[in-house]
């Protein structure tokens, strides 16, 4: 199944970027993240388990999606005339924070489901919460409701 999803994600990437080299640059990262996960497992003591296999999947997306970020940048700016080396350092720095904004979401969207229990005892209290305050008011405003609950979570 691995092999399948890594060459779909090579021909998907190959159309995109319209080139055979630039898909197997950013693929190469993958050995380079099993490679520094199996590092870090095995440095901390831990064992190769479902939820490690599961950060390894988070990780590796987190960074091919980055480099499909500055690989895009770098090609507009080779279109643009800039020199190769240049066009790498100008990338790098104008999309920064875009990669970091995309790593964080991920990140962050993740962090609930490391512990259960702590999930468990942050959305209880909130949805109760939230499912009390406005349980006396009409169904048309379920959507206020809604959109309330998501302004509050942080």
């Amino acid at each position: 199944i691995l092999l399948v999803a890594i060459s779909l994600l090579y021909f998907i990437l190959a159309a995109q970027f319209e080139s055979i080299i630039q898909p197997l640059i950013i693929l190469s990262e993958i050995v380079v993240d099993i490679f520094f996960v199996l590092f870090g497992l095995w440095i901390f003591g831990e064992s190769l388990n479902i939820m490690s296999m599961i950060g390894l999947v988070v990780m590796c997306g987190i960074i091919i999606n980055d480099s499909i970020l500055k690989v895009d940048t770098i090609n507009r700016l080779r279109k643009n005339g800039i020199p190769l080396l240049k066009a790498v350092f100008v990338a790098g720095h104008s999309r920064l924070k875009p990669i970091i904004m995309t790593s964080l979401t991920t990140i962050l969207a993740i962090a609930p489901f490391l512990n259960r229990v702590d999930m468990v005892r942050f959305a209880v209290p909130v949805i109760s919460f939230y499912y009390y305050r406005y349980e006396r008011r009409d169904d048309c405003q379920f959507v206020l409701y809604t959109v309330d609950l998501l302004r509050d979570l942080p």
